[in-house]
């Protein structure tokens, strides 16, 4: 079955990233059907072979793999017998022993030897109990159990994982015929497709292969078999059922190799010697760190540090029982098809950071003149150089498991005209925090341009330059591609705001987050194209207010850590209660007394990734380094490289630890950012349900680990009372894929492809909602551009 659904994933890439299978000759065949009175004539002469080569190709590739599938379920099913026949012979064994043992011995006469008899035998009896149940535990009885429940999950699993790959398939292939359609002039395309494609689809998504009720009835017996010889009662089923998938998560996680935390130690050391080797260049006046290439050896650093740091929020999230797979759309990449996809991050990472540690040791110490004699200026400038071609090409190749993430960084970068999804969101949101990376990066690629330059033209005094004027120094750089580099993360996140205003029609949360970004754009535009600003009291004001406002958004917005209730004062109250306007007036010209008091701040009751204080934890973590963060968009003076002042010195060096701290600061940002996404997405569905509004899911249910605190001081508990508080095993699934059904003007059904389509589509708002979004957001951006243009006007004034 493995095998089967590497093929479907296979398959599953080709249609959805190459577009395998839309054929223009398909699309425009549509246009035969009469929309108005389809018969069944016109619909059986489309032929849609495309859709019928489609069908056969999936087909084909269960074929393949039902025998064995079979095998299986068949070898399953004898287990099944046998255990619940040898079950039955070791229980009937059990009670003829106990029976037997108990029957009264005719040789007492004496009463108290009778009674010593009698519990010599109940011990026996007892004991006998007792090695009966150790046989049956140490017996092949339950091993067979666990290996059967194994296979048939894996079967389950695999079967359910084809069916959203194939879903996901007739998804992607019924819009691109649809969009082919309407660009080659067929009319109603979309309604002519429905004719044609669902009721073909139909077939081959009820087939057989795709059925799991002979693989879950044979789990119940499995379960309930577990529940009789291990538990020793029949009705622990559902205890039965939790304590045989535990086991078999537990054997199916791949662990890491003991290499590799030989790996990671060796790594430390390194990392230790790197540290003393700066010391070193720092204590004997050599200054390495002013060599253009520390900036290569600083941007791969930091990509290692944001590499590792994946892979541990990857285990938070699983660990917690966030379903970030789901939330982040990871399926169609190699981490979503990797079994073990911490293992699949972390353990090429080891590789990298050893590559990485060693080659900068070797730099510092040829540069320090440790090996004079040996290697010239120009061999020493190429390590870095080889070093950055490597990770280049590491980021690009193998391009089949990149092409993923290339594509879902490219539709980030290309905003506004990409649709603004949480996924687009979370990586916009990680730019933000890598500036002092996405710059050093730049530079990376240009300094490796000069250098093969260099190299081809036999021009090595461009390679052995240890001069980087034509960085620092040069008008383009400083003011241009710098400042752009800088301003761009965040200018991304703005009109992604924005869109999503126009296509919600709502104005809240949007157009507020938009306002946080442009807070700090403007900020930084101010501290970075007029440096002098930056010891100015108004200017320092403005950048702890900036900062504030996005601790703020993050607690309460980003995170919904803390919950804000408003109740009536007392003059409120008895002014309601009086219904006299007098009284209305005294109890407003009262209220500003009671503001404080009448307003309750706590966090919120469900929680799944730890207690309280670490919550609270959390938020001073992030207050502190909010401010960090914010300085790490402020590029370099150039003046401060000579000057002698604590800030400039004590900004020099701190820089590359500033800018891995960011990095830190943003993952466990993105710990609480998921929970509090999925906790969103679980209530939405579950008042759905409540409300009958959506179908119960029927697919599998992860649950969710919280933790859920009342405050019994808290006036409204009574109210809260009534609330489900707890996060039952609902679907996060079909609480992703049915938001749409929860909020009508939701984007996961009606987002539409470009801005153009936001203003025909009557579907999410209705058309003048849309525009009026969209002249808004026009002139916010509008006004976000002129304030930058006010910011860079006096450098550019200034070098006239």
């Amino acid at each position: 079955m493995e095998s089967a659904v590497r093929q479907l994933k296979q398959c599953h890439q080709s249609v959805v990233y190459h577009d395998k299978y839309i054929d223009k000759f398909d699309a425009i065949s549509l246009a035969s059907i009469d929309v108005d009175k389809p018969s069944p004539q016109q619909i059986e002469k489309v032929e849609f072979k495309s859709l019928q080569r489609l069908s056969k190709e999936v087909l084909d590739i269960f074929s393949e793999a039902s025998i064995s599938l079979q095998s299986t379920i068949i070898s399953a099913e004898k287990t099944v017998h046998l255990c619940a026949a040898s079950l039955d012979k070791v229980k009937n064994s059990n009670a003829n022993q106990t029976q037997a043992l108990r029957e009264p011995d005719l040789l007492f006469s004496d009463e108290s030897n009778a009674e010593d008899d009698s519990t010599t035998i109940k011990r026996r009896s007892r004991s006998d109990s007792a090695s009966l149940e150790e046989t049956l535990l140490a017996g092949d009885l339950q091993q067979q159990l666990q290996q059967s429940h194994e296979d048939i999950s894996e079967i389950i699993e695999a079967k359910v994982l084809s069916l959203r790959l194939l879903q996901e398939i007739i998804e992607h292939y019924h819009q691109s015929m649809v969009d082919l359609a309407q660009s080659n002039g067929v009319l109603h395309a979309d309604e002519r497709a429905n004719l044609i494609i669902p009721p073909r689809v139909a077939l081959l998504l009820n087939n057989s292969v795709f059925s799991v009720t002979e693989e879950t009835a044979l789990l119940n017996e499995i379960n309930k078999l577990w529940a009789d010889a291990i538990l020793g009662n029949r009705d622990f089923y559902a205890l039965a059922h939790s304590d045989l998938n535990a086991i078999t998560t537990r054997k199916k996680a791949k662990s890491l190799p003991t290499s590799f935390f030989v790996k990671i130690g060796a790594s430390l050391i390194l990392l230790c010697w790197s540290i003393s080797e700066c010391y070193n260049n720092e204590y004997l006046g050599h200054q390495i760190w002013k060599d253009p290439t520390f900036a290569i050896f600083m941007c791969f650093g930091d990509l290692i540090l944001l590499l590792l740091m994946w892979g541990i929020s990857m285990h938070v999230w699983k660990s917690h029982g966030i379903d970030y797979m789901r939330l982040l759309d990871l399926q169609g990449t190699d981490v979503g098809r990797s079994k073990s996809p911490v293992v699949a991050v972390l353990q090429p990472l080891a590789n990298e950071a050893l590559l990485f540690l060693v080659t900068f040791i070797i730099f510092n110490k040829v540069m320090r003149g440790a090996w004079q004699g040996y290697i010239n200026i120009a061999t020493v400038h190429a390590i870095p150089v080889i070093l950055g071609l490597y990770f280049l090409w590491r980021m690009v190749f193998p391009w089949e498991q990149r092409a993923p993430w290339l594509y879902m960084l490219w539709k980030v970068l290309a905003a506004p005209s990409y649709a603004v999804d949480f996924n687009a969101g979370y990586v916009g949101d990680l730019l933000t925090s890598l500036v002092r990376v996405s710059v050093p990066f730049v530079f990376s690629i240009i300094y490796v341009c000069i250098s093969i330059g260099a190299w081809l033209t036999n021009r090595m005094d461009w390679a052995i330059s240890t001069s980087d004027t034509w960085w620092s120094e040069d008008f383009f750089c400083t003011s241009i591609l710098v400042p752009v580099l800088t301003l761009l993360p965040l200018w991304i996140r703005l009109v992604q705001c924005l869109r999503r205003s126009v296509e919600t029609g709502q104005r809240w949360p949007h157009m507020g987050n938009a306002l946080k970004y442009t807070s700090a754009m403007a900020v930084i535009a101010h501290g970075t194209f007029q440096p002098e600003l930056r010891h100015n009291p108004i200017w320092i004001a403005c950048f702890v207010g900036a900062t504030l406002f996005q601790f703020a958004w993050d607690v309460f917005q980003d995170w919904g850590m803390l919950e804000v209730t408003w109740h009536l004062g007392k003059f409120q109250r008895a002014a309601e209660a009086k219904k006299g306007s007098s009284a209305v007036a005294h109890a407003r010209n009262e209220s500003v007394f009671n503001l404080f008091t009448d307003v309750t701040v706590r966090l919120r009751n469900k929680r799944m990734l730890g207690p309280a204080w670490v919550y609270i934890a959390v938020m001073l973590f992030n207050l502190a380094f909010r401010f960090a963060w914010t300085l790490t968009l402020l590029p370099a003076d150039p003046k401060s490289l000579q000057d002698p002042s604590l800030y400039s010195t004590l900004m020099r060096h701190i820089g590359p630890v500033v800018a891995a701290a960011e990095i830190v600061r943003r993952m466990v940002w993105g710990f609480y950012r998921l929970e509090w996404e999925q906790i969103t997405l679980i209530q939405k569905l579950a008042a759905a349900e409540e409300g009958n509004s959506v179908e119960s899911p029927s697919r599998p249910r992860p649950a969710a680990k919280l933790i859920d605190v009342e405050t019994a001081d808290d006036e409204d508990d009574d109210d809260d009372s009534d609330e489900d508080n707890e996060l039952s095993p609902l679907n996060i699934d079909a609480a992703i894929d049915g938001t749409d059904d929860v909020d009508p003007c939701d984007w996961t059904r009606c987002l539409p492809r470009d801005l153009l389509d936001t203003l025909s589509s009557s579907a999410c708002v209705s058309s003048w909602e849309a525009k009026l979004r969209l002249i808004e957001s026009i002139a916010f951006a509008g006004m976000v551009l002129v304030v930058l243009i006010v910011a860079a006007y006096p450098a550019f004034s200034s070098s006239s």
